[in-house]
């Protein structure tokens, strides 16, 4: 699953418009955002749920979402107070099959793809340390003894596979 965080107000740049529909070249920056995420995984495994603000529905997104969804956007979700909450929305819509998600802001049009999909396929070597890093750096979650324990166990449990 692939999270595209479009919650933000943009504040810190200024301007009517938040920054994440502001146009570039005559797209907006979600709009590019989503075709590039749409090349970092096959269309037969995508998934891509995109958070907004409910103020933004109707003026930036209603008009673009046919052409998102062509792209392979599959959910839009409501965003949150703080980019964790948006974060937390976005992971509770997501397939529970899912085993890797990625998330990105949609204030950061060039996402590089190479880049991503390397980090797609090193996830599916390494997805139980990253997992636990973070849920605990970008969820808050407690990094405690039981989380570190379960993530060795799970690693040793890896390598003795590959063996």
């Amino acid at each position: 699953s692939m999270l595209l965080l479009a919650a933000g107000r943009g504040a810190r740049f200024g301007g009517e418009i938040p920054k994440a529909w502001l146009h570039l070249r005559g797209q907006s920056l979600v709009e590019r955002c989503v075709r590039r995420l749409a090349q970092v995984v096959p269309q037969a495994h995508r998934e891509i749920v995109l958070s907004v603000h409910d103020a933004d529905r109707a003026t930036f997104l209603a008009p673009l979402l046919p052409r998102l969804t062509a792209l392979g956007v599959t959910r839009v979700v409501s965003g949150g107070a703080t980019r964790q909450e948006s974060m937390r929305n976005a992971l509770a819509a997501c397939d529970a099959r899912s085993q890797i998600v990625l998330v990105h802001d949609a204030a950061r049009p060039f996402l590089p793809i190479e880049a991503s999909v390397a980090a797609v396929a090193a996830l599916r070597e390494t997805s139980v340390i990253f997992a636990a890093l973070i849920g605990s750096l970008l969820l808050k979650e407690p990094f405690g003894r039981h989380r570190v324990s379960g993530a060795c166990i799970d690693v040793v449990g890896i390598a003795l596979m590959k063996l």
